[in-house]
């Protein structure tokens, strides 16, 4: 029986321990660690006014599970919560999760060939309680959303400071002078709200995001019934949105009709949407269609229409009550609004690996760049598997295929373990070495791969420039890189 450590409770952690329960319940024993309080991932954490899906509802959501009640095209945060504690209910996952807990380290112990975890109750009564256990197999399923980035020269703002990832109730945003700071996924979001919400509202952009037009609507309940009650007819209409949202990948593939045409289209979408030149001009960006994460939205360009929304695209300074920009002018401001993202690049947080030969992975793959074996496994880490970690995620399609194809990989490999009666595997160097060059090819064809995409701030680059978020190809190609495992690529024991 492999003792399994899966460290999250968001879409990763559910759907590996869903799966392992249903395909490997026999010869593994689940154990889920989360510092929330309940199950939901980002979807728990991200409360802010607008929090949404970008990717159509029932993409958005398990092959294995489907919803037939998604009430939006485009599903909002409290729809998808429920979603997916629906799920952990049905699954029987709270019997297995220890939610409040937070991992601090997880090392790799030679002589025993498991993994020492050591954990905190948080909600314990005793002081830094915290306990070591053992592990045969950890799954890193936090995601790359579990660390909010928050920019230090806000700290000494006097008012409100929220970041979307921590939004708090409490603070009341009605009728105040709000400032955000970001134009990205989460900001393109709560900006649309605020916008109506504030006094007046004055949007920080430091790059211009483009934006495509995204059209919502509620299904009727015949349509809810019908997906309902013909299951057919569901899974086509998943597999209908798959396929077109598949296509998406040519718009990021250098030189393409649908990368000429992609921008062209976003242009008009701001022409159409925003009336005064001035503004226009400064919400068109200055860098390649892709290079950045894209924004989906037909509320964000029409923000900035109205009266008391200003858009500051030159540096500022941040001041006791209000900021400053660079012509002079001086803003009072209530409450600032941090929609900056999240720590990416640092896909552990504060959990200290240790892998074999007291490797420290986070600091190796901050020190240069990360490389992985199928953007799972670490040469340095024996049965270490990161769900969604480098080059693992897409720009175009929903995260979930991705994240479904790696657990199955993830499967295949415990499979095989046990068939062969072995405790431990560990990728080979060599192979790893082979898999990264086999990534750095495939970007070169692709937006991502271009110098345009280091002049934009993008997080899919880390600080030297490599490319270290993005799968360069579809999910479909991705899925035949995992359909069977390689003995020779490893060394088991």
């Amino acid at each position: 029986m492999f003792k399994v450590c899966i460290i999250g409770a968001g879409f990763s952690g559910i759907c590996a321990a869903v799966r392992l329960k249903t395909e490997l319940g026999n010869i593994c024993h689940v154990t889920i660690f989360d510092e929330n309080h309940d199950f939901g991932g980002v979807w728990l954490k991200n409360t802010y006014p607008g929090c949404a899906c970008e990717v159509p509802s029932h993409l958005y959501c398990f092959s294995w599970e489907p919803n037939p009640e998604w009430t939006q095209a485009y599903c909002s945060q409290n729809e998808i919560l429920a979603y997916l504690q629906n799920i952990s209910k049905k699954y029987g996952l709270y019997q297995s999760a220890k939610f409040n807990h937070f991992v601090h380290k997880i090392q790799w112990d030679e002589k025993s060939l498991n993994w020492k975890v050591i954990v905190e109750d948080k909600k314990s009564v005793l002081f830094n309680k915290t306990e070591e256990l053992n592990f045969d197999i950890i799954i890193h399923a936090q995601g790359r959303f579990a660390s909010p980035q928050i920019p230090a020269e806000y700290a000494n703002f006097e008012g409100s400071v929220l970041h979307t990832a921590q939004w708090d109730e409490e603070v009341k945003v009605e009728g105040k002078n709000v400032l955000v700071v970001g134009c990205g996924a989460s900001g393109a979001q709560v900006i649309p709200k605020l916008g109506v919400m504030s006094n007046f509202l004055v949007v920080y952009q430091r790059h211009a995001p483009w934006v495509m037009p995204r059209t919502n609507f509620y299904f009727p309940s015949w349509i809810k019934w019908m997906f309902a009650s013909v299951p057919l007819i569901h899974r086509a209409y998943r597999t209908l949105l798959h396929w077109i949202f598949e296509r998406n990948i040519s718009g990021f593939r250098i030189g393409s009709i649908a990368n000429r045409l992609a921008p062209l289209l976003s242009k008009f979408h701001l022409w159409r949407q925003v009336k005064n030149p001035k503004i226009r001009k400064q919400l068109t960006p200055n860098y390649n269609f892709g290079c950045k994460r894209i924004v989906n939205s037909n509320e964000y360009y029409r923000t900035f229409n109205l009266a008391n929304v200003i858009l500051i695209d030159n540096k500022i300074l941040v001041e006791k009550n209000g900021i400053l920009t660079e012509s002079g002018h001086h803003y009072d401001i209530d409450v600032i609004v941090l929609a900056t993202g999240f720590q990416v690049q640092n896909l552990f947080g504060q959990i200290s690996v240790i892998g074999k030969n007291g490797i420290d992975i986070p600091q190796l793959w901050m020190n240069d760049k990360p490389m992985t074996y199928l953007s799972i496994m670490s040469s340095a880490g024996p049965n270490l598997f990161v769900l969604l970690g480098p080059n693992a995620s897409t720009g175009y399609t929903s995260i979930i295929i991705q994240l479904e194809t790696q657990v199955e990989w993830v499967i295949k490999v415990i499979r095989e373990l046990n068939s062969n009666k072995k405790k431990t595997i560990c990728v080979k160097g060599a192979a790893e070495q082979k898999y990264m060059k086999h990534l750095e090819r495939k970007l070169k064809k692709t937006v991502y791969g271009s110098s345009q995409c280091g002049k934009c701030n993008s997080w899919y680059l880390n600080p030297k420039g490599d490319v270290v978020e993005i799968y360069p190809d579809s999910t479909l190609a991705y899925k035949k890189e995992t359909l069977s495992i390689v003995p020779s690529d490893f060394e088991f024991c």
